[in-house]
């Protein structure tokens, strides 16, 4: 049914609205709030569900979507997300008969613009109610378009700094070959001047060198192709082996160098990898910016769930104007009155990059004249540990519904998806995922092909997969062949969790609160 308020300016544009309301009695009201409003004309058509909508809400001629929903928190957050996943960019606003401000507030965190008690509109707080919509619908619009625009100059960036390095690297080899053959004077003796400007140019040739890879590791973070391995680690041996690797270099510059470590420190979920990189990168710094006397302190401490750990220095310290900017790329504090020289700009940023893949924060505490001490966080580690699933399904209206399913269980999950048969096999050599949920029927490979592939890929042949299908017989088939479960679609979120929770041999915390069925799809 459509309907249109007269007596409207015919100059202003009309809105067009999308009425999902089951009672006639309701629908009826709305359209006569809307008839009252003034100097702006509405256009609502009015379906009984969100499924007799789905022609006109794809069509892309909807300005904005009101739906009727249920009080219950389950049913009316499965009808957002398949209205959400129905409309894209219209705003949606929701119609309700419950007082529950936390349904609302869940609501608006789930993506709708608004959400109202029927028993309360009127007629001047539903105009308002849509104006607003709306309005914030176009800044959305506007701030994802630039956010879009800013990462593909990024993804740009990332990727002319990863092929520059690269090219360089092979004459940069060549060249430091050729000088240190004449530098260890194997094509003819030298002078000392003559070794020492040699010697001059490897040492360049080495600095070169570690920028090209720190520009590397900069590039494959941005990009996010950086993949950590966190397990369970003891920080004490961390923080040993840094001491060892530190110890007789501060002791060459006549430098104090003191490691706190208290005992019985929880363990910590990292990569060790990465965080000795980063205690590498921040003792290195502290010993070239402490002259010789100084002291350089560095340790661990327990803080609530994280451990804190800390690098402190009796330097020259760093300007309070320059804190902001110290972990950005390229950034070079002005230290002239400092030992040392100056380093790349890179190893602050790749060191703060890194701890925040570990789930970790760094800060910094400096004062000219007074030092500097950098520290950064490690969450202690949970038994509850943070198990990686993979979903491999090509309808992406699928897959980021399953991801949702997951997400919203209140488990430990660290959830990613594609919809690429290839990408997948690629991605699971990387991200080593517990669980694969995999649909049977994919573009590129066979679902047993995939299988195949997942199952040498996966973490020390202890991950699983739960292959999906509509089609009863393809997962049959493919569970004779190694997939270790499997769910037919439709499937409601119960379903996938459970399966889920089943594969992984984990204890829910809590039940999952919504409930909806995915379309059908192979």
């Amino acid at each position: 049914m459509t309907d249109s308020p007269q007596d409207c300016d015919t100059d202003t544009p009309a809105v067009q609205v999308v009425l999902i309301e089951s009672e006639k009695h309701d629908s009826h009201e709305i359209h006569t709030l809307l008839t009252q409003v003034t100097g702006t004309q509405f256009v609502v058509d009015t379906f009984p569900s969100l499924s007799a909508a789905t022609d006109k809400i794809q069509s892309d001629k909807a300005d904005v979507i009101l739906i009727d929903i249920s009080p219950s928190d389950a049913d009316a957050l499965a009808t957002l997300d398949a209205a959400l996943d129905l409309s894209q960019e219209v705003p949606i606003i929701l119609l309700t008969t419950s007082d529950d401000d936390r349904q609302a507030e869940m609501a608006l965190h789930a993506g709708a613009q608004d959400c109202l008690n029927k028993q309360e509109i009127t007629c001047k707080l539903l105009e308002r109610a849509i104006k607003y919509a709306l309005e914030r619908n176009v800044t959305c619009k506007i701030q994802k378009e630039a956010l879009e625009h800013l990462r593909s100059l990024n993804e740009t960036k990332s990727q002319f700094v990863a092929e520059a390095s690269h090219e360089l690297r092979t004459p940069l080899a060549i060249i430091r070959e050729s000088v240190a053959i004449v530098h260890d004077q194997l094509v003819g003796k030298l002078n000392q001047k003559q070794t020492e400007l040699l010697t001059t140019s490897l040492g360049n040739c080495d600095r070169i060198e570690r920028l090209i890879d720190n520009m590397l590791d900069l590039a494959r973070i941005e990009a996010g192709r950086t993949v950590l391995n966190r397990k369970k680690s003891d920080m004490a041996d961390l923080m040993t082996n840094a001491e060892t690797n530190f110890a007789t270099m501060c002791s060459s510059q006549s430098q104090n160098l003191l490691f706190e470590v208290p005992d019985n420190l929880p363990p910590v979920h990292c990569d060790e990898e990465s965080v000795q990189e980063v205690l590498t990168n921040l003792l290195s710094n502290a010993h070239k910016f402490t002259p010789k006397q100084g002291t350089i302190r560095a340790g661990c401490v327990e803080e609530g769930r994280f451990v804190r750990v800390y690098v402190k220095d009796t330097g020259v310290g760093i300007p309070t104007e320059a804190h902001k900017t110290v972990f950005e790329a390229f950034s070079q504090v002005d230290r002239k009155d400092g030992p040392g020289p100056k380093g790349t700009g890179l190893g602050l940023a790749i060191a703060k990059n890194l701890v925040e893949l570990n789930k970790g924060r760094m800060s910094l505490e400096s004062e000219p004249g007074k030092g500097s001490e950098f520290s950064f966080t490690l969450p202690v580690y949970a038994e509850a540990t943070e198990y990686r699933v993979l979903i491999v399904d090509d309808d992406a209206r699928l897959a980021k519904t399953i991801a949702r399913f997951l997400r919203h269980a209140n488990l430990n999950l660290d959830v990613r998806q594609t919809q690429n048969a290839l990408d997948a096999l690629v991605l699971a050599g990387q991200f080593n995922p517990h669980l694969v949920i995999l649909d049977v029927h994919l573009a590129e490979l066979k679902g047993e092909d995939v299988l195949a592939s997942l199952k040498q890929k996966m973490p020390d042949n202890v991950g699983k997969v739960l292959a999906i299908s509509g089609d009863a017989d393809a997962l049959q088939k493919l569970s004779k062949q190694g997939a270790d479960d499997y769910l037919e679609k439709p499937f409601t979120s119960q379903d996938v969790v459970r399966k889920a929770v089943k594969l992984l041999g984990i204890e829910r915390r809590t039940p999952t609160r919504r409930s909806s069925s995915p379309q059908d799809g192979n």
